[in-house]
């Protein structure tokens, strides 16, 4: 988990790379803004982006506002430990969320739901300190997940009832 907190007196840009990305990441902006040539991300937006190679183009981060946003990064190993069924395998919703090395990565940016940007600004008022700080953040940043995970598959339009069931197969009695 990063938290960038800026605040910015002139305007960034940030040169062309491609990078492989190693783990999902996830950014939800409670501020500021910045856009490249295919996207715009600003105030109440995420941003998830899966593993594969980014095409990273020149950014254009505004001057205007306090630069706030919390960034989630995640293994392709814990996403597989957390979402994949009895047979190692993840939903087909969460798929294209990674790709081998050398193939353009998933990205999104949509609107952050109101509960997402509570669960954001939790994480920046956290109350706690050490180990249970850690504590505090992880369980956060799952719920976060969680959230973001549900959000994409309703803005998706996949079968919420599909993926449950793909994840719990059998009923807990």
């Amino acid at each position: 988990m990063t938290i960038v907190n800026l605040q910015m007196r002139d305007r960034i840009i940030t040169e062309d790379i491609e990078l492989d990305t190693p783990g999902i990441e996830y950014h939800f902006h409670i501020s500021g803004e910045h856009q490249n040539r295919d996207s715009f991300v600003g105030n109440g937006q995420y941003g998830v982006y899966g593993t594969g190679l980014e095409r990273r183009q020149p950014c254009d981060y505004s001057g205007k506002y306090p630069y706030l946003e919390v960034i989630i990064e995640m293994f392709p190993h814990t996403l597989y430990s957390i979402a994949s069924n009895q047979n190692g395998e993840l939903p087909k919703e969460l798929q294209s969320w990674l790709q081998p090395p050398g193939h353009p990565c998933y990205n999104r940016v949509a609107t952050a739901t109101p509960a997402m940007q509570t669960i954001s600004k939790q994480i920046l008022e956290c109350p706690y300190q050490g180990v249970t700080k850690r504590f505090y953040l992880e369980a956060k940043a799952l719920e976060l997940m969680a959230m973001l995970i549900a959000h994409e598959i309703e803005i998706g339009g996949a079968d919420k009832q599909q993926f449950l069931t793909y994840l719990f197969p059998r009923r807990l009695l």
